[in-house]
């Protein structure tokens, strides 16, 4: 219920939003030209650095999991020398 709640007001404050920023820009990228609303570009670009973030995000958790399945290895390799009786 709360999802449904937040959703709406996030879909009426994105509403309100882009009725208020009509305004028509020009972006220039390299050699694209591209023309839209204000509030299209701010959005798009809102999404591209959220885009960019999980991606960031989700490199990092993949190497904290590499990580840690080398240290589980290595304990592991301890453990089983401890067990032996050849560290004390």
């Amino acid at each position: 219920m709360i999802f449904l709640i937040l959703g709406l007001l996030v879909g009426g404050i994105t509403v309100i939003f882009i009725s208020q920023n009509v305004t028509p820009v020009t972006v220039f990228i390299f050699n694209w030209e591209l023309h839209g609303s204000l509030a299209i570009v701010i959005i798009i670009s809102i999404l591209i650095g959220a885009v960019l973030a999980v991606l960031s995000f989700i490199t990092e958790m993949l190497d904290n999991a590499q990580k840690v399945s080398h240290l589980e290895s290595d304990n592991a390799v301890l453990r089983k020398r401890i067990n032996d009786g050849s560290i004390l």
